[in-house]
């Protein structure tokens, strides 16, 4: 997996000096429990060095891996890690999730030391923005690039998919060495491998799946002519087998594909062809959407020279990032959070805990903070009439918790059976306790509303800093 060109570079003074002072910040960010040092330290080195990115990258021996795409981005980076790092691989990772520039440039940071500037890693495993690609393909030189998937995600940032697209492809644009691995069930992003040469798709390939009505859907436009696309078979939202009757565009066929697929409460089993051969995939994540993340996993470290075999050997034991499907115990009782942040991923997550003994109560919470989107229209385009009859009681809470019990009302959630409180450790409380030890309390929640519960959770003892 030896790849010369990121060998024997040198290290700048002025980098080296951006290196000492981004460290001291990150320290005493720690120290004051302001954060795990993610993005501060990373924003002071780059503005006291611009090219501390490219300089430091450029010194990995086998390169640099960038993932991004709406959904999926964090738990298909640590599906990778765990893959690369069973092969040997030291491998240096964005791991809180800080996907802009100043988050790769912390994490690199975080790796340096003063006496030996050049990070300690074999391997870079970059998470990045979506509206980060074309800055962070200018600074960096990867190797390969994954894209998940394009979703409408924070409205105020991104307006709709085709902006995202967009962004993406200037960042792909600008690494025209980069092998890609896309998604081939998404057309939007499947179009990006066209006129490339080193292209692997992933994608389903089970007759037995099938997408439940969605109340939108975010695009049915051939991304290439615009033209309504016709679907075989459709597995959520626009993801699925398609075709363009008007200029050929189609779904590629797909190097790494699942079928025989089965679905649990806490597990996820499937056959996984990976050209002929045909392989176990048994997993303690749940969701098609993990389906998906872990697809993407093995497609890519196989163009990275893993084993698809060992590559999927190593995905079995794996554990859950840090707000997604986490779990902990409070109270005596099990609480699992799930991640939620646009219309898609909240309808997959509402079909996931939906779809067992789902319990008595569910807390969910809506903040309207940037990292989360500041226009909360979106939850309108959420089918949330399932959780209406899974749950008996639905707590609502964040900085938008009003919104969201008045949306729940249009649900047909009857209001007697909804309860409003913004707090969100009160709100946790309170789920808590109408929950009985025998059930789980699934928490939905907006990013900073998982962060805030999260560093509550840490103050109790329950959880650790995510950072650790």
């Amino acid at each position: 997996m030896s790849d010369e060109r990121y060998n024997d570079r040198v290290i700048s003074g002025r980098t080296w000096a951006a290196l000492a002072v981004a460290k001291q910040a990150a320290f005493w960010s720690r120290r004051l429990h302001r954060g795990g040092g993610e993005a501060l330290p990373g924003l002071i080195a780059e503005r006291l060095s611009p090219r501390i990115l490219t300089e430091l990258t450029e010194t990995l021996p086998q390169g640099t891996v960038i993932v991004t795409g709406t959904n999926g981005k964090t738990t298909t980076s640590l599906a990778m890690d765990l893959v690369l790092s069973a092969q040997g691989l030291r491998v240096l990772r964005n791991r809180g999730g800080s996907n802009l520039t100043r988050g790769l440039v912390s994490a690199l940071v975080q790796s340096s030391s003063l006496v030996n500037p050049r990070p300690r890693e074999d391997i870079a495993l970059f998470e990045v923005d979506e509206a980060t690609m074309p800055q962070a393909t200018a600074q960096v030189s990867p190797r390969l690039i994954l894209v998940t998937n394009v979703f409408q995600d924070q409205l105020d940032r991104f307006g709709d998919i085709n902006t995202t697209a967009s962004l993406i492809r200037r960042g792909i644009e600008q690494a025209p060495e980069a092998a890609l691995v896309l998604n081939a069930d998404d057309p939007v992003v499947a179009a990006l491998g066209r006129d490339r040469a080193r292209v692997i798709y992933y994608g389903l390939d089970d007759t037995s799946l099938h997408a439940r009505t969605e109340p939108s859907i975010d695009t049915i436009g051939c991304p290439l002519c615009h033209s309504p696309l016709h679907f075989e078979r459709r597995y959520f939202s626009h993801l699925g087998h398609f075709r363009c009757d008007r200029c050929g565009f189609t779904r590629p066929r797909p190097r790494i594909t699942a079928r025989n697929v089965r679905l649990g409460s806490a597990e996820i089993s499937a056959s996984v062809m990976a050209g002929d051969r045909i392989l176990p995939l048994v997993s303690g994540l749940s969701g098609l959407y993990n389906l998906y993340n872990l697809l993407a996993a093995v497609a890519a470290t196989e163009v990275l020279d893993v084993n698809p075999k060992s590559a999927l050997d190593t995905l079995t034991t794996m554990e859950p990032p840090f707000g997604r499907l986490e779990r902990f115990v409070l109270h005596g009782r099990t609480g699992i959070m799930h991640l939620v942040k646009n219309p898609t991923g909240f309808n997959q997550v509402i079909d996931n805990v939906s779809a067992w003994d789902a319990g008595p109560a569910a807390l969910l919470c809506l903040n309207d903070n940037p990292a989360d989107g500041t226009d909360v229209s979106w939850i309108w385009d959420v089918d949330f009439a399932p959780l209406a009859v899974s749950f008996h009681i639905l707590i609502v809470s964040g900085t938008r918790a009003a919104e969201l019990a008045l949306r729940l009302k249009y649900a047909g959630m009857p209001m007697e059976r909804v309860i409003v409180e913004p707090d969100l450790l009160t709100a946790l409380d309170s789920a808590v306790r109408l929950v009985e030890e025998s059930a789980v309390l699934n928490i939905l929640t907006t990013y900073t509303a998982m962060l805030e519960l999260r560093a509550g959770l840490v103050r109790r003892g329950v959880l650790q800093e995510y950072w650790r």
